[in-house]
C-alpha cells in the first residue's frame, strides 16, 4: 500500500514538473497585453455553462467587452490567451491575425498542457504558423484547430504520440 502511495505522489510530481516550463514563462509575465478592442475568443470558443457553441458570438459581449465580466462562468476564468501574456508578437492580436492561441490546463490524469490554436478566418493558422512551429520546437504541443478540416498536433513527436492518446479519450470535443 506504502508503495503504491509514493508511486502517485511521484507520477503528480512528474506531471508537475512537465507543466511548469510554460507556467514559469506565463507567471513571468507580469506586464500584459490588454485586449482592447479585441473580442475573438468570446465568438470563437464555446462555453458550456451558458450553452455558447464554438463560433457564435456571446450573449453577454456587449462593445466594451463582457457584461457580466465579474461573474463570467468559470470557463471563461480559466481562458488563458498567449497574446495577452506576451507570448506572441504585438502584431499578431486574435481579432487581427485571426487565431485565438490559448493554453489547456493540465489535466489530472495528463499532467501536460497542450497550446490549443484556434482559427478563426479561413487562411489565418498559415499566417502565424512560423511562431507556432517556434513554440513546438521549444518542446510544446499545439493542437491546430482549423475551420472545416481534422484537427492536428505539432510539437516533438514522442510527446504528439502522447497527447493524442490523451485527447482521443478525455477531450474528444475540444473545439
Amino acid at each position: 500500500m506504502g508503495a503504491a502511495r509514493n508511486e502517485r505522489r511521484l507520477d503528480r510530481k512528474a506531471k508537475k514538473k512537465r507543466t511548469s516550463k510554460i507556467q514559469k514563462q506565463i507567471d513571468a509575465n507580469i506586464v500584459k497585453n490588454e485586449c482592447g478592442e479585441c473580442q475573438a475568443c468570446c465568438t470563437l470558443l464555446g462555453v458550456p455553462e451558458i450553452d455558447k457553441a464554438p463560433g457564435t458570438k456571446c450573449a453577454n459581449l456587449c462593445d466594451k467587452g463582457c457584461s457580466t465580466y465579474d461573474i463570467r462562468p468559470k470557463s471563461c476564468r480559466d481562458f488563458v490567451c498567449l497574446w495577452t501574456m506576451c507570448m506572441l508578437p504585438l502584431g499578431d492580436r486574435p481579432d487581427k491575425s485571426g487565431v485565438v492561441v490559448d493554453l489547456s490546463h493540465p489535466d489530472s490524469e495528463y499532467g501536460r498542457q497542450i497550446l490549443v490554436a484556434r482559427e478563426a478566418r479561413d487562411g489565418a493558422l498559415e499566417n502565424i504558423m512560423g511562431i507556432l512551429q517556434q513554440l513546438a520546437s521549444e518542446g510544446h504541443v499545439i493542437l491546430l484547430i482549423k475551420q472545416g478540416e481534422p484537427r492536428r498536433l505539432i510539437g516533438p513527436e514522442h510527446l504528439v504520440k502522447e497527447a493524442w492518446e490523451f485527447i482521443r479519450k478525455k477531450l474528444p470535443t475540444i473545439r
